[in-house]
């Protein structure tokens, strides 16, 4: 049974260390080794890269532990329900769900009864408004079960079921919670919306089982941190983790990252990116264009907001210089070839992903990262049975930036027993074999070019949200609610502020873009008359039409939030829900 715990003890151990340790293997407290020893060999996988052979012995020491432990009469390890939100992304949700099962193969938390996880369970929880892939998802959760892997489909029938069973007096008052109820038009509710009526499943379950975490994931990230290419692979053990952090700390939410993808929205990230594609122009130009391509040497972003146009809004230092793009066509290939694939690579902006700035995972001891937190993820956040009672603020509204307003209130209210910790999770915006996103909400691309403007407004009036309850948590929001015309004022000014820092960025993306045109199209003989660059000329070229069309002062995003009526409807609705949140807390407490 402890045939890998003694191997990792020579292996990993000093003199000085092991004779310590073989104190503790007499004695008997083999927990104690098997503790000692896994951050140890986390340090070893990832030094100085990712080493596969160290990643396989980490592996057979969890899964030894997991062993160990399951044979223990008393083992107090959580059960954990890994709730996935999904809208009509069938492919997003078989890498999402196929890489949870890999970890839990991986690592065996909590170990098996009768070939079925014991401590872990899937929950789909499905806003799908297509019935393919509704058939789809419900393929996928079937196919998990039968691998031992237990699954609670939510589908639309069981969400209206959960609503219909709350008296119909407090489901009317929780409207700004969970919504209207609708069965006619129920699915594409929003996540956040989406979220709280997986709450009051959730409730339902804790009552049962009050030794339980609940891990919301969402269905475009894979539970691993390899951010190179190939096949995942489990590298982190997630939930060996979260299970001591909340034995051993008074914790009650706990937030995770990404790497990979960027989490924020293009609406704010098209600054950065015109500066790289701008920069990849100007080297490529600078050479003869079918020579070796010398694009294998990428810098990785290691600051955690490179990729905001708007950092500074956040705490971040903007990033002035220019991140090299990093090719990733592995066989031989020459300059041309690498400015083909860039190019095909420009439209999955408009999704989210950011080319040039793909966030590297970076290790760090989990438990010593534990850390007070502001911000929840709401893509990668734990919640006890306790905090259910943090439902998603403002989701009737369907704004961006829900997960940092919720985090601004938690934080105000349960200060260190909201942390954060290196755990992140593999962010991918898009599809492969599609180039872009199977659906995401504010981005359209039913027309020739893509329109952003939704998506626009919600990242604008999120904002809004946001940064006004940032400024009303220093009058003692949520505890203490200011009256109408102050919430009213803060709003206005806050969307006042926001509205001149947008539009000094909409012109500072407006004049990159008319330099990104000038490299081009001016006196650039290599471009504008090889023959092998016509398929990458007309990529550039819709790139640079959808930037004007979504961030010119003409575009339909801008006229937006300059309108006075679009304003007023949204900041009416912004203040009357900050004004609302205490009686949807009582009533959602009830």
């Amino acid at each position: 049974m402890s045939s890998e715990l003694i191997r990792c003890i020579e292996d990993f151990l000093n003199p000085t260390e092991i004779k310590a340790a073989q104190k503790l293997f007499e004695a008997g407290e083999l927990l104690a080794l098997y503790h000692q020893l896994i951050p140890l060999l986390e340090s070893a996988i990832w030094q100085p890269h990712l080493n596969v052979l160290n990643l396989q012995r980490y592996q057979a020491l969890c899964v030894e532990l997991e062993q160990f432990q399951s044979d223990m009469p008393n083992s107090d390890q959580h059960h954990f329900y890994v709730v996935i939100p999904v809208a009509d992304r069938p492919q997003h949700l078989a890498a999402c769900v196929k890489s949870l099962q890999l970890c839990a193969e991986s690592f065996q938390y909590g170990g098996k009864l009768e070939g079925n996880f014991n401590k872990l369970t899937l929950i789909i929880a499905d806003d799908s408004a297509q019935q393919k892939n509704i058939k789809e998802h419900k393929k996928l959760a079937q196919e998990m079960e039968s691998s031992g892997l237990p699954v609670i489909y939510f589908g639309l029938e069981q969400q209206l079921k959960e609503i219909e069973q709350l008296p119909s007096e407090r489901r009317t008052a929780l409207v700004n919670v969970i919504g209207e109820l609708s069965k006619h038009d129920f699915a594409h509710k929003g996540a956040s919306l989406m979220r709280n009526i997986t709450y009051l499943l959730l409730r339902r379950l804790a009552e049962k089982n009050a030794r339980c975490l609940f891990f919301f994931a969402d269905s475009d990230q894979e539970f691993h941190t390899n951010t190179q290419s190939g096949q995942p692979l489990a590298t982190t053990n997630y939930f060996y983790h979260l299970n001591r952090i909340f034995q051993k700390n008074t914790v009650k939410v706990l937030t995770g990252k990404v790497v990979g993808d960027p989490p924020v929205s293009p609406a704010v990230m098209a600054g950065t990116f015109l500066d790289d594609v701008i920069a990849f122009v100007d080297e490529v130009a600078d050479q003869p264009i079918d020579c070796a391509c010398g694009f294998h040497l990428g810098i990785e972003q290691d600051d955690g907001a490179a990729y905001h146009d708007m950092a500074k809004l956040f705490g971040f230092e903007h990033v002035t210089q220019a991140y090299r793009y990093s090719c990733s066509i592995m066989t031989e290939h020459n300059q041309i070839d690498c400015v083909l694939s860039f190019a095909q690579r420009l439209q999955h902006f408009f999704d989210g992903a950011h080319p040039t700035r793909s966030t590297p995972y970076i290790h760090h001891d989990v438990a010593d990262s534990v850390l007070p937190a502001r911000t929840v993820y709401t893509g990668n956040y734990v919640l006890s049975a306790e905090a259910l009672k943090y439902f998603i603020p403002f989701a009737n509204l369907k704004l961006r930036m829900a997960g940092p307003t919720l985090g601004r209130i938690i934080q105000a209210e349960i200060g260190d027993e909201f942390v954060a910790a290196n755990l992140p999770m593999l962010h991918k915006r898009t599809v492969e074999d599609l180039g872009c996103a199977e659906f995401r909400p504010g981005v359209n691309h039913s027309a020739v070019f893509v329109d952003l403007s939704g998506e626009y407004q919600r990242q604008f009036f999120g904002d809004v949200m946001l940064f006004s309850v940032i400024e009303l948590s220093k009058q003692g929001f949520p505890k203490a609610v200011p009256d109408e015309t102050v919430v009213l004022a803060c709003v206005m000014d806050t969307e006042n502020r926001l509205r001149q820092q947008y539009k000094q960025t909409q012109q500072e993306v407006m004049g990159k873009l008319k330099l990104l045109l000038d490299c081009l199209f001016k006196s650039r003989d290599w471009w504008q008359k090889n023959e092998d660059l016509k398929q990458a000329r007309l990529l550039f070229e819709t790139f640079a039409e959808n930037i004007r069309i979504n961030f010119s002062p003409q575009s339909a995003a801008s006229i937006a939030i300059e309108s006075e009526q679009v304003c007023e409807q949204q900041r009416d609705a912004i203040v009357n829900a900050i004004l609302g949140y205490e009686e949807d807390r009582r009533v959602w407490g009830v």
